[in-house]
């Protein structure tokens, strides 16, 4: 039986987990980046790895940043 052990995070937030888990003894995966990268645990080997282009990161940042700016002025209007 294969565990796999998902996540949005980056790997270095999931190994501590799986060496707890023991997921090198169990033919364990990590899936990281929300599937993302995709690492065997007995060996550290990385299957499968697709990160996102720099100018998409960057778009998906800004949005982010925006979103927040747009939320903090919605409740300072609901306050004043």
């Amino acid at each position: 039986m294969n565990i796999i052990l998902a996540s949005g995070r980056h790997p270095s937030g999931i190994i501590p987990i799986a060496e707890k888990l023991e997921l090198s003894k169990q033919n364990g995966y990590i899936l990281a980046f929300n599937g993302g990268k995709i690492i065997k645990c007995a060996t550290g080997q990385t299957l499968y790895s697709k990160p996102l282009e720099r100018e998409v990161a960057k778009k998906i940042m800004w949005l982010s940043l925006l979103v927040s700016h747009l939320k903090d002025q919605e409740m300072v209007q609901r306050l004043v």
